[in-house]
């Protein structure tokens, strides 16, 4: 919402039906125009291409064999001299945490080829679950990426 609330053309892209229709209302009480595609970042399907993509700790909700193949989609929607901004969990969480969980080279490799303008290994920022009653921070990958043009 922030990036449509200044102004920006946005396609919001969620598998989920009832986030769907809370990103709706959201968007219509807002008088904000906001495409909405229900679908997963594997499933969704366009012949747009995007100067900017966000996939923040999405990537790392998909099996390791569809973590590939969602990264190879997200470049080809990416137009060329785009950027890409993706983060996700790292092994430094338990195993089963997620998943999927990065390798701390893994989204570089995966970006080969691309100007890295950031790449982060660190801790996300705080924030509370229903089931814990303090505050948390995981360990995170932060990467954003350049397409050649």
């Amino acid at each position: 919402m922030h990036l449509a609330e200044r102004g920006f053309a946005v396609t919001a892209v969620e598998p989920d039906p009832m986030q769907v229709g809370s990103l709706r209302t959201c968007a219509t009480d807002r008088g904000l125009a906001l495409e909405i595609a229900q679908a997963s970042v594997a499933e969704y399907e366009t012949t747009a291409t995007f100067d900017l993509v966000l996939c923040l700790m999405v990537l790392t909700f998909l099996p390791d064999d569809q973590v590939e193949p969602a990264v190879r989609k997200l470049q080809r929607l990416t137009a060329p001299g785009g950027f890409n901004l993706i983060s996700g969990h790292t092994t430094a969480n338990p195993p089963g945490t997620r998943p999927h969980l990065f390798a701390p080279e893994e989204l570089r490799e995966l970006y080969a080829g691309w100007e890295i303008q950031r790449y982060d290994i660190g801790y996300s920022a705080w924030y509370f679950r229903p089931d814990e009653p303090e505050p948390i921070r995981v360990p995170r990958v932060l990467m954003l990426a350049r397409k050649p043009r």
